[in-house]
C-alpha cells in the first residue's frame, strides 16, 4: 500500500513539474528578452529579426549611422528596457518627429 501510494505522488509530482516547465518555456518565448543591440548600419537594422530572432524586449537599445533611413526593421520590438539612444543619423531628420 505505502509503495502504491508512493508511486502514486511521484507520478504527480512528476507531471507537476513538467507542466510548470512548459508553461516556463512558452512564457519565455512570449517575451523574449534580448540584451543590448548596438545598430550601425542600415543593413542591421534591417535585419533585426533575423539577427535577433524572438526578440520582443531590449535592454538598451542604440541606433546610429549616417546611413540609417528607417526603422521598420525593428517593428517586432514591444519594449526597451533600458536606455533607447538614437544619434547621428542625418538620414532619418524629420522622421522621427523631432524635425
Amino acid at each position: 500500500m505505502k509503495r502504491n501510494l508512493f508511486s502514486f505522488v511521484s507520478l504527480a509530482v512528476y507531471r507537476c513539474v513538467c507542466i510548470v516547465a512548459v508553461m516556463c518555456f512558452y512564457t519565455g518565448a512570449a517575451l523574449a528578452q534580448c540584451d543590448n543591440a548596438i545598430l550601425l548600419l542600415q543593413a542591421q537594422v534591417t535585419n533585426f529579426s533575423t539577427d535577433y530572432p524572438g526578440c520582443t524586449n531590449v535592454g538598451n537599445l542604440a541606433i546610429s549611422g549616417n546611413d540609417i533611413t528607417n526603422l521598420d526593421g525593428l517593428s517586432s520590438i514591444q519594449a526597451v528596457n533600458g536606455a533607447l539612444n538614437i544619434y547621428n543619423c542625418p538620414a532619418l531628420k524629420g522622421k522621427l518627429g523631432g524635425g
